[in-house]
């Protein structure tokens, strides 16, 4: 990295969307185009809980991985000159979307259904909310979360872009003058 770069000041993106939208790969990507450091709040809850996501649902339930979620958005709510990946739920709760905007730019990957399904085929096992009717509990949630996605500061359209691409755009939304 050039020194004019380490001069820029930068900024937290928060990275949010469908699961499988590419959140935590173009966060990845996007961090490490300047260095900055990368966030994916399901592995801070999983590390903080000491437990995966998937078994935090099957022995608690929903709402209480979404109240784990909450504090760990908390948590990282000070950090700067990061890209943060929150879980597709997390904006369900007006609180959350008001961290969030306190932390930086909100950017929503916008993925269409199909590509969604094409996606997570492989991951279903994994994926709590994907275990049963997937086709219309994906559509559901989707449909759900939908407006409140499309409250982000920036929407990238995902199928029109590379995971690179996406990453050099949203490296270059965190430079401030």
């Amino acid at each position: 990295m050039t020194e004019s770069l380490k001069a820029i000041r930068f900024m937290a993106v928060i990275l949010v969307g469908m699961m499988g939208s590419g959140k935590s790969t173009v966060g990845r990507l996007a961090a490490s185009l300047f260095g900055l450091k990368f966030i994916d709040l399901d592995e801070e809850i999983e590390r903080t809980a000491g437990i995966k996501i998937a078994e935090i649902f099957k022995r608690y339930g929903e709402d209480e991985f979404r109240r784990l979620e909450s504090e760990a958005l908390k948590r990282v709510e000070s950090s700067e000159n990061m890209v943060l990946s929150v879980g597709g739920g997390a904006m369900i709760k007006p609180e959350n979307v008001e961290t969030m905007r306190k932390i930086g730019k909100i950017v929503y990957l916008q993925t269409s259904l199909e590509e969604l399904e094409r996606r997570l085929e492989p991951e279903k096992s994994n994926r709590p909310l994907l275990q049963e009717g997937s086709h219309k509990t994906l559509k559901d949630l989707l449909e759900k979360r939908r407006a409140v996605y499309e409250t982000a500061d920036i929407i990238l359209v995902t199928e029109r872009f590379t995971p690179e691409e996406m990453a050099e755009i949203i490296a270059g939304i965190t430079q401030l003058p």
